[in-house]
């Protein structure tokens, strides 16, 4: 083979267990009795039909474990491409990845993969762990690895950030911090009871991240699946956890990444009313813009609070989902505060934003409207003022500007009446 010198090293000091995978070395036998062993404890006939229906599928899957030359050539080809990557992210030993990804291949190329995502890849790999225990392990194989084996994908984005995933789970030594980044599956009893009840106080506190809380929910699922009790949950303070983490992710710098865990509408069936619904807070966030709009209010508050000549060229073009009372107050703030240059130019660049609201899918209507309604009158109040303070071209600047709220305001009001 024709590559680098310290992957081809590699591959030599692996070259015993590669070639395992591809003569398929494996006790057979013992595999079948561990399983009959772990199963066959059932009591009810019923129960012992079907482990020993899946033991006859056992079997049958043990007896196509793949020998191709080309696919094993194949896998130790492709890795060189995720030994760079893995260098590059700073994993310093990749035989266990080179491991997995060469049982992984092999058994795509053979058709052989188990493709049920319900419960999460735990279960997506079970026939690569029966095929090849010991050797795999679907901890040094991440999603983004697997698309591209399956799939022909290779998200460079992704892959970066699986790959940290992974090594801040290399680093998590506390209950609290292996709960926070691990599968229940992966995970002790014992480090269970210890760690989940400091874990729901960083989940109630809005602590954890949105990802952390996908695992969360998808762990509280687990427990089921595996009959683990976990700790009562309240699951109000879970949601109001999940708010407080997106009012955060909103207020600040930090950014929400565009590649992340979900749970797939398929899944739902396998969540309980109270974990669907904490989900969802999350899905809506993300699926309905609300961290561009937010930002956008947020931004649209600052500017307009702070420097009008800014505001005005900055926030024309940005998206909007209402005109909220926050807005409404930072607006007519700093209407009141401006000179009459400003305010003149103030109701022809707030109407360019707000004009055309009523026909705009993605702006709230409702809300935007009681909110205008309410700048009207504010207006009008500052109009008076002005005027018993012989004000009067400030005062004909705020005219002009609520007779542009009255046409909007009369235009939503008539496609109300329409639709009605």
């Amino acid at each position: 083979m024709s590559c680098g010198i310290e992957y081809k090293g590699l591959l030599r000091k692996n070259e015993k267990l590669l070639v395992k995978i591809l003569s398929g070395d494996f006790n057979d036998n013992a595999i079948i009795e561990q399983y009959k062993a772990k199963n066959y404890k059932l009591g009810s006939n019923k129960e012992r039909e079907e482990c020993q229906k899946e033991e006859e599928e056992l079997r049958k899957l043990l007896a196509q474990r793949p020998h191709n030359i080309r696919s094993f050539k194949c896998a130790i080809q492709d890795f060189e491409r995720v030994y760079n990557k893995l260098v590059k992210e700073d994993i310093q030993d990749c035989s266990n990845w080179l491991l997995s990804f060469t049982c992984l291949m092999m058994t795509n190329k053979a058709g052989l993969l188990q493709e049920i995502t319900r419960y999460g890849h735990l279960f997506w790999y079970l026939n690569v762990e029966k095929l090849y225990p010991e050797l795999f392990d679907d901890n040094f194989i991440v999603d983004g690895f697997s698309k591209w084996v399956i799939q022909g994908e290779w998200n460079e984005d992704v892959i970066s950030k699986e790959i940290q995933l992974f090594l801040k789970k290399e680093k998590a030594a506390t209950p609290l911090e292996i709960l926070r980044t691990y599968n229940l599956p992966e995970v002790d009893e014992e480090i269970i009871d210890e760690g989940f009840k400091d874990l729901l106080i960083e989940v109630y506190a809005g602590n954890l991240s949105l990802d952390e809380y996908i695992l969360f929910l998808y762990n509280c699922c687990y427990s089921r699946m595996y009959d683990f009790d976990l700790p009562t949950i309240d699951w109000e303070k879970v949601r109001e956890g999940i708010r407080k983490q997106i009012k955060y992710l909103v207020e600040s710098d930090e950014k929400d990444s565009h590649s992340h865990r979900m749970i797939g509408d398929d899944s739902k069936e396998h969540f309980t009313e109270d974990e669907w619904s904490a989900y969802q807070i999350i899905k809506e966030f993300r699926d309905n813009n609300v961290w561009i709009y937010e930002k956008n209010q947020k931004l649209y508050i600052d500017l307009i609070s702070s420097d009008l000549n800014v505001a005005f060229r900055e926030l024309s073009n940005k998206r909007y989902n209402k005109f909220s009372l926050e807005m409404e107050a930072a607006t007519i703030n700093a209407f009141k505060n401006a000179d009459n240059m400003d305010k003149n130019h103030f109701s022809g660049w707030f109407v360019g934003i707000w004009g055309q609201y009523s026909n705009s899918p993605e702006i709230e209507g409702q809300g935007t409207t009681v909110s205008l309604k309410k700048l009207r009158d504010d207006l009008n109040s500052v109009m008076q003022e002005y005027k018993e303070k012989g004000k009067n071209i400030a005062a004909g600047h705020t005219q002009n500007f609520i007779k542009k709220l009255e046409a909007i305001i009369k235009t939503e009001s008539e496609d109300t009446t329409v639709e009605q």
